[in-house]
């Protein structure tokens, strides 16, 4: 049972970030129903530790040394305790999101590189698994580009057609825009006002070109070589 499990963690991951996700618009859908409901306590530690505990499963899925890990849990505790603890920083709550949201990303950074670098050095047969991996490392860089452009938005108000800043918490409208310009799909309901928020929107969509492109090309390489070895 742990062998298949070990065999189907990236696979575990990706079903983990899908339904973080989903988890995550239901949150946001309560609290936009009623502004007079604020996060608890405990809802804001249920919900930065599973994100947390989401990402240093993505490091330890890639098995790196020693050090990473314990690089990877130092980042995901400040990053939690930042985001528990924000609403008591009073006028300061932003810029306790605002480093919650930096270590967050500093995190994530960490996670998609260790998958990337495991799929390349250690994988040599196309897999369920290792698709999964290279799905998981590509919905990664969605949510850094979210968490760059919360910050973006809160440091330059205004920088996008709506609010994508970190009053309030963390939304998903950082995570939606991120998304809609990774995979290009074309802007509609927010856009990008500010040169650096333009400037950071495109670099995301090449960012997710050429990730796509190398991604594709690599597994196709890999199955040619596996069908002529035969």
């Amino acid at each position: 049972m742990r062998d298949m499990a070990y065999k189907a963690r990236f696979t575990i991951l990706l079903v983990s970030l899908v339904a973080y996700f989903l988890v995550l618009a239901l949150v946001q859908t309560i609290r936009a129903s009623s502004d007079a409901i604020e996060p608890s306590l405990l809802a804001r530690i249920l919900g930065s530790s599973a994100f947390a505990l989401i990402l240093l499963s993505a490091v330890n899925a890639a098995r790196p040394e020693r050090n990473v890990r314990l690089f990877a849990w130092s980042l995901a505790v400040v990053a939690t305790i930042l985001q528990v603890a924000s609403p008591a920083f009073g006028r300061s709550e932003v810029m306790a999101e605002a480093g919650a949201t930096v270590f967050s990303i500093a995190l994530l950074c960490l996670s998609t590189y260790e998958i990337v670098v495991y799929i390349v050095r250690h994988e040599r047969t196309v897999t369920l698994d290792m698709i999964s991996g290279a799905l998981c490392a590509y919905l990664m860089l969605a949510i850094v580009g979210g968490g760059i452009y919360s910050l973006v938005d809160t440091t330059m108000h205004g920088s996008f057609t709506q609010d994508l800043s970190l009053a309030g918490g963390p939304s998903t409208n950082a995570l939606y825009f991120s998304l809609v310009t990774l995979t290009t799909l074309g802007y509609g309901d927010i856009a990008p006002v500010s040169p650096w928020a333009r400037m950071l929107a495109a670099t995301e969509a090449v960012l997710g070109q050429i990730y796509l492109t190398v991604l594709v090309a690599y597994l196709v390489g890999i199955r040619l070589a596996q069908r002529f070895s035969r």
